[in-house]
């Protein structure tokens, strides 16, 4: 404004429309103990029905990332890393696994622990297996193809323990969205 009277004018015009606004307002409140009511007007909002298509749900098939102070948690879908039933990796997994990569080598100052999991189906011993061999998957792709230290890595597998969605639907039957979900690796990245 640096003094100018288009400045100040403007300044005193808002401050005057502001005080005339704002100040009968809190007049009348201080005159009242009941409280300030406000009116709207009713508000419609016009819709139309929606469809949906058919069809199985699909789940993103992408990696989930939490962080924590102390650590960084990343969770890939099995589907994204393996075959149904299958512990070797899929050639189409490798962009995570080098996002996975990069990860590590920016944030890890401690241990790193692979975790892998499966759905309920089939045995416990074979599930127990299975995980072993898929934690065990990722952890020799992270050594023999990025060159992360063998030694500050560890790849337990939990088989079906440890669900984060139902591998059953309330009334009993199956439910392959849930199972989905269930079949992940779990690497936890200690800072």
């Amino acid at each position: 404004m640096n003094g100018s009277p288009i400045g100040w004018r403007c300044l005193v015009r808002c401050t005057a429309l502001a005080a005339g606004l704002l100040l009968p307002a809190f007049a009348a409140m201080g005159q009242s103990r009941a409280s300030p009511t406000f009116r709207s007007s009713e508000i419609v909002f016009r819709s139309s029905p929606l469809s949906f298509p058919a069809g199985t749900i699909a789940f993103p098939s992408a990696p989930l990332q939490t962080e924590t102070p102390t650590a960084i948690e990343i969770t890939l879908p099995a589907d994204v890393l393996f075959d149904f039933d299958k512990a070797e990796l899929r050639t189409d997994a490798l962009d995570a696994l080098r996002e996975l990569t990069a990860i590590i080598r920016a944030k890890a100052r401690g241990p790193v622990t692979i975790q892998g999991y499966t759905d309920a189906l089939g045995a416990d011993a074979y599930n127990q297996k299975l995980s072993e061999r898929r934690a065990h998957a990722v952890k020799t792709w992270l050594v023999s193809r990025e060159g992360v230290a063998a030694k500050a890595l560890t790849a337990p597998g939990f088989g079906a323990r440890n669900p984060v969605a139902p591998n059953r639907k309330p009334d009993g039957s199956d439910d392959p969205d849930g199972r989905q979900l269930n079949r992940r690796v779990t690497v936890v990245i200690r800072k």
